[in-house]
């Protein structure tokens, strides 16, 4: 069982953060409930680079990938 550390940090056990797919660096967003604590992983970009991660340009930059392959 996790143990609150001085600082107010718990360490969370690696099956969990395997089950979430993250890691030391990684962010977590905390929200309170009636059944106390959930944890949702996020991942933060900067507002300028937001379009390179977005579905739409990933699915342009593999089309446009694809085409250059069929020449």
């Amino acid at each position: 069982m996790p143990k609150i550390s001085p600082s107010g940090e718990i360490r969370i056990p690696e099956v969990y953060l395997l089950a979430l797919e993250v890691g030391p660096g990684d962010y977590l967003e905390i929200e309170q409930t009636k059944e106390g604590l959930l944890l949702r992983p996020r991942k933060m970009t900067e507002i300028d680079q937001a379009w390179y991660w977005s579905e739409e340009w990933r699915d342009r930059v593999k089309a446009g990938t694809e085409g250059r392959k069929k020449g």
